[in-house]
């Protein structure tokens, strides 16, 4: 098992004899908790080449272009010729393809006068091969790598599962200053949630399953209170944030004192607040600036967030059930590890059908330490490898 943030890689093709790796085929190398074979000939003549047997490499369409260069980089013709490829369009997977419609990509390949048309699906992963006719050039595990966390579907599941939870519930956002009542970072799960709870309160309860058409936009909130100094409160004039000192672009104008309340529901703005959206970022730093200083100390602070990454510290093995045999037993789930270390919401993107029950169910016995920022525990976004023994 294998998880955390899917981070896109540039992957550089170094100019080496296209035949050096093809003579080494059966080399095991790493991906993720398994050994497999650093090039696989597919041994279905049809993989890749009908819509019905399409390439499978994950992601969804935001990673589209860049996961089919880094495959088609790892190729090559029968004799070692460089490919050139040219995305035609999409067609409808057949019925019966998937739970759910899928539509495939459709690219034309070409080396010297030989063109072929390759179906490729971008929504669901499986270990990569090299279709009929067709070699390779590195390690194409390697160069496809994991997929990527599939943005469309996270935001449904996130936003399902932060009405869910906070209907029931209250999501307490980041607190910016451990040591002093600063104010909070908020993210769109927390943002969603607290208007989820929100809406209970008032007996206007949001239904999960159709969110409402006007939910706050992805992106990162920062509310920083007036600080008290002696009996007077000093108030906030200015917010930034940073990720690795690198400013994040702020989503929109500063507001202040109502207009907090009213353009974030559900967070916390007393009088004097100033509040702000910016990009949707991991952020390292919030600086915020204050209209004079207190006994002396500076009128601005800068505000490192301490990130702890999640852990797994409760698994089971996923033992394969008597009577079913896969060539690859392994399923890829996209999933959110919540507040409480549990394993939520999962959604099949890779992997035998024929396993997902088993896998979802092993899963569900799992917990990890979850996210946490400045001690606060966040809810994470993961693609889990599900290996079967």
């Amino acid at each position: 098992m294998s998880f955390g943030r899917s981070i896109p890689a540039v992957i550089l093709l170094m100019l080496i004899p296209a035949v050096a790796f093809a003579q080494q085929p059966s080399e095991l190398i790493a991906f993720g908790s398994l050994r497999v074979p650093a090039c696989s000939a597919a041994p279905d003549p049809e993989y890749g080449l009908v819509v019905a047997k399409p390439i499978q490499i994950g992601g969804g369409p935001l990673y589209a272009s860049a996961r089919m260069t880094r495959y088609i980089g790892a190729l090559r013709g029968p004799g070692g010729q460089p490919l050139r490829f040219t995305r035609r369009g999409s067609v409808g997977a057949p019925a019966g393809y998937w739970d759910d419609l899928t539509f495939l990509d459709t690219y034309q390949v070409s080396y010297e006068n030989q063109e072929i048309t390759l179906y490729v699906d971008t929504y669901h992963f499986s270990l990569p091969k090299a279709p009929a006719g067709l070699t390779c050039f590195g390690p194409l595990v390697t160069a496809l790598g994991m997929p990527p966390l599939d943005p469309i579907k996270l935001g449904t599941s996130l936003v399902a599962l932060a009405i869910e939870q906070g209907s029931v519930k209250d999501i307490t956002p980041i607190t910016l200053d451990p040591g002093t009542p600063r104010g909070y970072l908020v993210d769109q799960f927390t943002l969603i949630a607290r208007r989820a709870r929100a809406a209970t309160v008032a007996g206007m309860p949001l239904d999960p399953s159709a969110p409402p058409r006007d939910l706050d936009p992805s992106g990162l909130v920062v509310v920083a209170h007036p600080i008290p100094c002696g009996a007077r409160n000093i108030a906030p004039q200015n917010i930034e944030m940073f990720l690795n000192q690198a400013a994040v672009p702020p989503d929109g104008n500063l507001v202040r004192d109502d207009a907090v309340g009213k353009l974030f529901a559900g967070v916390l703005a007393p009088a004097g607040s100033l509040g702000g959206r910016f990009r949707q970022t991991q952020a390292t730093q919030v600086r915020i600036a204050y209209a004079e200083s207190c006994d002396g100390a500076p009128a601005e602070v800068l505000l490192n967030l301490r990130i702890e990454q999640p852990r797994l510290i409760v698994s089971a093995p996923a033992t394969l059930p008597q009577g079913i045999v896969e060539s690859d037993p392994t399923v890829y789930l996209q999933t959110i590890i919540d507040t409480e270390g549990r394993f939520t919401r999962p959604v099949h993107i890779g992997g035998p059908r024929s396993l997902l029950g088993v896998a979802i169910n092993t899963i569900n016995s799992w917990r990890a330490e979850p996210l946490r920022v400045n001690g606060n525990p966040t809810v994470n976004p993961v693609v889990l490898q599900v290996t079967f023994r």
